[in-house]
């Protein structure tokens, strides 16, 4: 009796980290705060939390699930033996297929950026599964790449949020027309 509440126990603790987990990374289907708050925020304010804030919970969640639950991972080839490593992966491609196919739609860039961010931890949670088998490297190289892509993103967008409008796509067409002396030498000031 005593093994089995133990058991029900983790399993529970298990979805609270991944419910939780799934928040902070604006993972689907728990991504509908992100939209808003990436179009509401101040520039500075939302890349620190498309970058910042989502790295570092990408970090403490590899060393969560494969030092805290590795023996109860599973295994995706066979069915006999789920885990978390199943959930991860029904998790990881919702949000690849929905941030994807949600950014298509969107005319606005932040909000763009935001169905972008949600698609990459889509990407992000694969690399959290193969981190198991070839370490955490990887995830961590591309998350550091996604992390100063996406600083640059909001930089740019607060640049030219200085010198005009930058809500729509269309806000942007032409740019290079408008301001090319301004906005080049402003966002080449950032890096």
């Amino acid at each position: 009796f005593a093994e089995a509440i133990a058991i029900y126990g983790l399993v529970v603790a298990l979805v609270m980290v991944l419910v939780a987990f799934g928040f902070k990374a604006a993972a689907a289907p728990f991504h509908l705060w992100a939209p808003d708050v990436y179009e509401g925020a101040p520039a500075p304010s939302a890349a620190l939390i498309a970058s910042a804030s989502k790295l570092a919970g990408f970090t403490l969640f590899v060393r969560l699930l494969w030092v805290g639950f590795g023996p109860s991972a599973g295994s995706l080839s066979t069915v006999s033996a789920p885990g978390w490593i199943t959930i991860v992966a029904i998790i990881s491609a919702v949000s690849l297929l929905l941030g994807n196919l949600a950014a298509l739609a969107q005319s606005n860039v932040r909000r763009l950026l935001a169905y972008s961010a949600i698609a990459h931890a889509g990407a992000l949670l694969l690399g959290v599964i193969a981190a198991g088998r070839s370490g955490p490297g990887p995830l961590f190289y591309y998350a550091a790449t996604y992390g100063l892509a996406t600083v640059g993103a909001f930089g740019v967008i607060a640049v030219v949020e200085r010198h005009g409008q930058c809500q729509q796509l269309s806000d942007l067409a032409g740019l290079h027309r408008r301001q090319p002396c301004c906005c080049t030498l402003r966002i080449m000031a950032i890096f």
